[in-house]
């Protein structure tokens, strides 16, 4: 019996004795539950949610703007509302007409959206102006992954990143990078962010085609849907990854869908190699990014 109970107190302080690290700017959204926070204060989505229950959630890294998104009732458009002082701002609302076949981009880079009606032909369009351009990614079409709508991950001014490469807008080049799963595009890095083939972070360097292995071993569970949102960040030299939590610590899982995974964040220091839990507001978010 002394045994058990000092198994359980050692779990316990393990636990609980790593040096947590708080970031009151950092942005976590729970996809279970639909709940928002920046830093420890849970954005009030009540009026939103009353609106359209379906909506999405971006942060632009270049503006540092956090967005909401959701479809008309009618599904002819794609409403964008502001977030002013933490608080979603319903009265002013974007639309974007919606084509009625759909590859949205549900990311915003600089103001901008990407989408697709076809995906060959995509149009990248300035929320604010509604200025647009139009370009084509015929060399991707039919050679996107089986089971994958084709839809993209992420972009920027000349990259738009998909789950197995990426295209050069300007170049008109599409780059295959089928050694990386579970991609997440640093958009303002130029970087991507995955898992080799023996679990280990690496992060993809797009300006010099390079190739960065962290060493940090990432472990996946079985039964359990992962993307690139649920596993990395990265920001000025730091690398965020989550860790799933597993043994008695894990008791609260019961409650979640069998292919979700409750996680904890960890933040490392690339330059100063050191590793700190993240606090975060529950073990069910992913990080969007960061608002400063």
């Amino acid at each position: 019996m002394k045994y058990y109970i000092f198994l359980l107190y050692t779990i316990c302080f393990i636990s609980c004795s790593e040096f947590e690290i708080n970031k009151p700017n950092m942005v976590y959204y729970s996809p279970l539950n639909g709940c928002l926070w920046i830093g420890n204060n849970e954005i009030d989505l009540n009026k939103l949610k009353e609106i359209n229950k379906l909506v999405f959630f971006s942060l632009d890294e270049v503006t540092n703007e956090l967005w909401a998104m959701s479809y008309s009732i009618d599904k002819k458009y794609i409403n964008f509302y502001y977030t002013i002082n933490g608080n979603i701002d319903i009265e002013r609302k974007i639309s974007i007409e919606r084509p009625e076949k759909l590859y949205f981009c549900k990311q915003i880079y600089n103001n901008k959206i990407l989408y697709s009606a076809d995906g060959i032909e995509f149009i990248l369009i300035d929320i604010i102006t509604q200025d647009f351009i139009i370009f084509e990614i015929n060399s991707a079409e039919g050679k996107l992954p089986m089971g994958y709508p084709q839809e993209p991950i992420g972009f920027n001014e000349n990259i738009v990143v998909f789950f197995n490469g990426y295209y050069k807008i300007l170049e008109h080049e599409y780059i295959f990078l089928n050694n990386i799963k579970y991609p997440r595009f640093i958009a303002l890095e130029n970087i991507i962010i995955g898992l080799d083939i023996k679990n280990k972070i690496v992060i993809y360097n797009i300006n010099n085609d390079k190739l960065l292995n962290t060493h940090i071993e990432r472990k996946i569970l079985k039964n359990v849907k992962y993307d690139g949102s649920s596993l990395f960040y990265y920001k000025n030299d730091k690398l965020f990854f989550s860790e799933d939590i597993k043994g008695l610590v894990n008791a609260t899982r019961i409650f979640y869908p069998r292919w979700y995974s409750t996680r904890k964040w960890y933040i490392y220091d690339q330059k100063e190699k050191i590793k700190n839990k993240l606090k975060t507001p529950n073990n069910i978010v992913i990080l969007l990014g960061s608002t400063i």
